[in-house]
């Protein structure tokens, strides 16, 4: 399993008090990662089963981490993982106005054919700031 780390930085202003002006924090950051994929990672541990609560350590081993999907280059935060549902599922698309499955809209939207159509589904919650409810991200 290969790991490394990234390298970065954090810059942010901020006003203090009217007598104090603004404030300038700069702070240096890593981000430690494993190029194994989340994908990889389920089907060893699935593969070997050493445990009996193989889904529960899968879910407790990946909860909070963090991923990079490789379409959009975006990190997601996975909060949970869904084995009951798969990439053939449906769910209603506001766009299309109407069900799709996640393999085609994924296809429609970043042209990705799923190559595992019973991969479980990884869900990210985002926050909402305007209505203040959480919405479900799902990224594979």
């Amino acid at each position: 399993m290969m790991q490394g780390m990234w390298s970065g930085k954090v810059i942010s202003v901020i006003q203090a008090t009217q007598e104090e002006g603004l404030l300038l924090n700069f702070d240096i950051c890593h981000k430690m990662f494993c190029s194994l994929n989340v994908f990889e990672f389920i089907r060893r541990e699935i593969q070997n089963q050493h445990r009996e609560d193989c889904l529960e350590y899968v879910k407790k081993s990946l909860i909070g981490k963090s991923v990079t999907t490789q379409y959009n280059k975006k990190m997601y935060t996975i909060d949970d993982i869904d084995f009951s549902t798969n990439p053939m599922n449906s769910f209603f698309d506001d766009d299309e106005m109407g069900l799709i499955s996640f393999a085609e809209y994924y296809k429609r939207k970043y042209e990705i054919q799923i190559r595992y159509p019973n991969q479980p589904i990884l869900i990210n919650r985002v926050e909402i700031p305007v209505q203040s409810r959480q919405e479900e991200k799902v990224c594979f």
